[in-house]
């Protein structure tokens, strides 16, 4: 291991560059991670080259940097001082240290301190702050290639605030992993991982967003290093699962809901796609709205052969692509009844309707919906007027079953072809287009 003295030629200890160049703290930052342990006098010159491009243009940039290498191996760089600077506004941020450790062979692993960072305008007036009361970041990093071979943050106490417009975003603990491997060459797989307590988030208007808990998770196998857009090989997958509990704001509250995908790759441009979804204790506040909000749901919604470069417009006006077929099965329950819907669709690129297939749904607890609503409506709430009328359609067009726990009521929908909507054997069309009409 070569001494500081050999390893830190080149690199000045402090830099203020004027308002015509320089890059900011990020460049900064990439020459510390990158190529601080591979430092020597071999490499000085290189650096001192890099220092240069990345000062060629941009804001002012200054700072004080301090290096030592302790006997273990370890070497520990300290920035201070830093101010980024540009025509009306500059960056402020606090110190902080980048600890690089052996951690055998080529590899390093680098730890250090999340710092404050403050955007202030050309009066000293703070724009913008980002926070944390404690944090850290630890990367294992292969010094020779650049790979990042793992990453961990955790921080507390995380606050980004804007002055102009009033709203903060505070998260009381934000941790985060990602553990990628190369399978083979150019070929990934891998989990990352990310989890946050006490989310709260606010407004100019007051208005508060709270989470008590999220945490996500995506697991990836067998991805290219530099994938095609919308081209998964075969084999290839993507699964992830997005978790919240204790959801509240703009009028609405859950308790908990779950959301989990699944990516297969088909080869070629065409991918199966699973999404499978629930939430409970789901409320509203409009009185209006609140009898018809499922309170709790179970979804599952099956995409097959689907070209994923398409997907943002697999269900346009201009139809499902080639091919493609969609399977759902769906059930919940409102305050006064259950439901149910089920069906698949195929795509129709020939017809002028999107899919066309085959859905039943099944509802109990009608009855006493349509009548909270009713009643709402009548109290004056704007959202139960609109709802009164679909809803005493929708009881119309039902086909009555009895069953041991009680009344209910079965619509099996038909979208054919020739863009008609048929449900129990009724077209619907004529009469949708009056009511929309109105």
């Amino acid at each position: 291991m070569q001494g500081p003295e050999r390893r830190l030629q080149g690199l000045p200890d402090r830099l203020t560059t004027s308002p015509r160049r320089g890059r900011g703290c990020l460049a900064l930052l990439c020459v510390l991670l990158l190529h601080a342990p591979a430092w020597s006098s071999a490499t000085s010159a290189r650096l001192e080259e890099l220092t240069r491009a990345f000062l060629e243009a941009g804001p002012a940039i200054s700072y004080r940097i301090a290096m030592t290498d302790r006997q273990d191996g370890a070497i520990i760089a300290t920035l201070s001082d830093i101010s980024v600077g540009g025509a009306s506004t500059f960056l402020v941020v606090d110190d902080f240290a980048v600890t690089w450790r052996p951690a055998g062979g080529r590899l390093y692993a680098a730890s250090m301190t999340i710092p404050a960072v403050r955007a202030r305008d050309d009066e000293g007036n703070t724009i913008a702050r980002l926070a944390a009361t404690g944090g850290t970041l630890d990367l294992g990093v292969h010094i020779d290639t650049g790979r990042l071979e793992s990453g961990d943050m955790d921080a507390t106490g995380v606050m980004v605030s804007l002055a102009g417009a009033a709203a903060t975003v505070r998260v009381d603990h934000l941790a985060a992993s990602v553990t990628p491997e190369e399978t083979t060459p150019a070929t990934w797989a891998g989990q990352a991982d990310v989890t946050l307590d006490g989310l709260a988030v606010t407004g100019g208007d007051g208005t508060t967003v709270a989470l008590a808990r999220g945490h996500a998770t995506t697991w990836f196998r067998d991805i290219p290093a530099a994938p095609a857009w919308g081209v998964l090989p075969e084999g290839a997958s993507l699964k992830g699962a997005v978790s919240l509990e204790h959801l509240s704001g703009m009028g609405a509250a859950m308790d908990s809901a779950v959301l989990e995908f699944t990516v297969t790759g088909t080869g070629g441009n065409l991918g199966a796609i699973r999404l499978k979804y629930s939430h409970e204790g789901l409320a509203l506040e409009d009185a209006g709205l609140a009898p018809v909000v499922p309170r709790s749901l179970v979804g599952d919604v099956n995409l097959d052969a689907v070209p994923v470069a398409d997907l943002p417009a697999a269900f346009t006006r201009t139809g499902m692509p080639q091919g493609a077929t969609l399977g759902l099965d769906l059930e919940w329950t409102w305050p006064d009844g259950a439901g149910s819907v089920s069906g698949r669709l195929t795509s129709a690129p020939l017809a002028p309707v999107p899919a066309a297939g085959t859905v039943r749904l099944v509802t109990s607890g009608m009855e006493d919906l349509v009548g909270n609503v009713t009643a709402a409506a009548r109290e004056g709430n704007r959202q139960a007027r609109h709802l009164v009328t679909y809803l005493a359609l929708f009881r119309a067009m039902g086909r009555h079953d009895e069953t041991a726990a009680g009344p209910r009521l079965i619509h099996d929908i038909v979208l054919a072809p020739d863009n008609r909507i048929l449900v129990n054997d009724n077209d619907i069309n004529v009469l949708l287009s009056l009511l929309n009409a109105d």
